[in-house]
């Protein structure tokens, strides 16, 4: 595809045509002096002339009058951008172009072998159930707070064995139930809440 061509110019185009426009030219005018009479010559015993006097007077020069004034027409250049030839298509044959790649080729087919490979084993850690779960009665301290049992006590046992009950304050809150339960479990003891087996693998009396 060959593009267009273009090419600026410079052009004079017309602004304002030509016109005619009417003019009034007033009248001219000038003071001329004239010799006027006063009085005319008279016959007596004696010759009496005449008498004259100079006067100043506007006399008409020339009438008013209309002129036609012919106004020339005013042009500007400005730039213009003209086509000089206008697109086109032309064929052109391009030569193919070649260059030297690297290419894998195949020179045999894939074939399956088999290798016998040993059995590995390993020892896993697996808890399997050896015994179904049931209910015993276990004896329990009762009513910790009304009897006046020592709760620091426990928590100071529970802490020495690493299991943290919260603060050291005497409150058998959830804290201390909690740290119970883990120690029970640990322990291998049944859970429930603070039992007699509990206390003396504690060590509290």
């Amino acid at each position: 595809m060959v593009p267009a061509e273009y090419k600026t110019v410079k052009k004079r185009v017309l602004v304002q045509p030509a016109q005619t426009r009417k003019r009034t030219i007033p009248p001219e005018y000038k003071t001329v002096r004239k010799k006027v009479m006063v009085q005319p010559a008279t016959v007596k015993e004696v010759m009496v002339p005449a008498e004259y006097k100079s006067v100043r007077r506007k006399v008409l020069v020339q009438p008013a009058q209309i002129r036609k004034i012919a106004q020339p027409a005013k042009y500007t250049t400005v730039k213009k951008r003209v086509l000089v030839q206008p697109a086109t298509t032309r064929s052109l044959t391009i030569p193919a172009k070649y260059k030297t790649v690297r290419v894998k080729k195949m020179v045999r087919s894939a074939e399956e072998k088999r290798i016998p490979v040993s059995a590995r084993y390993e020892t896993v850690t697996k808890q399997v159930k050896v015994k179904d779960e049931k209910w015993v009665w276990r004896l329990a301290v009762c009513d910790l707070e009304s009897t006046g049992f020592n709760i620091e006590e426990v928590q100071r046992a529970l802490k020495r064995q690493g299991f943290n009950p919260g603060p050291i304050d005497g409150v058998y809150g959830a804290g201390t139930r909690r740290a119970i339960s883990a120690f029970q479990r640990a322990k291998g003891l049944p859970e429930g809440g603070l039992t007699i087996e509990t206390l003396r693998a504690l060590g509290v009396q």
